[in-house]
């Protein structure tokens, strides 16, 4: 049975799919290629499958069954499969995605600048909808979906994997392993794994853009518990 890891660019999928891995021995795939300088350790299935919406698969809601697939794409209407939607604060995301952004243009002669890529991700609804149309697509579906937080997975990774489990009817099992450290995941993929911060938009985001994030994502942001300023 798929279930749909879903989340806009850079609100902590890996980490979800990292805990699932290490914590719960759950498989975990991607509609996504690997990268192409990712090495045999590092590769992840890529998810080849289709969705195949098969009723009894997803009445049996047995954790066992399951296949956790990671996607940034909008849900489809037609799609009944279950899904856990990995939302993070919406500042602290784009400014991760802004860089993440900017890494294209590493070898450019006039690469632009990093207030100018934020504003325009705040602003756009061509990456993946947006922030906020993304959030509120995934989270607003009929079939079952639970959000599951990226700063409850910092505090408790298996307790808020463990709960949004349960938010679509899976029982997990007890979690066993060890998450490795975050300064070895920085040091192994800086790119993934680049700061592990919450309220980290505080050194990055200028006020103007804060202001300008509000008003566009408020909404948004305020379904899902965050406060504008804090």
């Amino acid at each position: 049975m798929i279930v749909w890891l879903a989340s806009y660019p850079r609100s902590g999928n890996k980490f979800a799919r990292l805990i699932l891995g290490s914590l719960f021995q759950a498989e975990t795939a991607t509609v996504y290629d690997r990268p192409a300088n990712a090495t045999a350790a590092e590769e992840t299935p890529r998810w080849t499958g289709t969705s195949p919406n098969n009723d009894a698969a997803i009445a049996s809601r047995d954790f066992a069954q399951c296949v956790f697939v990671k996607t940034h794409e909008l849900p489809q209407d037609s799609d009944r499969n279950p899904a856990i939607c990995v939302v993070r604060d919406g500042r602290d995301c784009l400014v991760s995605y802004a860089h993440y952004v900017l890494r294209r243009f590493s070898d450019s002669r006039t690469p632009p600048s990093f207030e100018a890529t934020l504003k325009m991700l705040i602003r756009s609804r061509e990456h993946f909808g947006g922030w906020s149309t993304h959030v509120s697509a995934w989270s607003d579906r009929e079939a079952a979906t639970t959000v599951l937080r990226y700063e409850d997975m910092i505090d408790d990774p298996a307790g808020a994997i463990s709960a949004a489990c349960r938010g679509i009817g899976l029982k997990p099992p007890a979690p066993s392993g060890a998450l490795p450290a975050f300064e070895d995941l920085h040091a192994k993929k800086p790119q993934s794994f680049r700061k592990g911060r919450v309220g980290s938009w505080r050194e990055e985001m200028p006020a103007a853009l804060e202001e300008l994030f509000w008003s566009i994502h408020g909404t948004a942001m305020e379904r899902m518990g965050y406060a504008c300023g804090l």
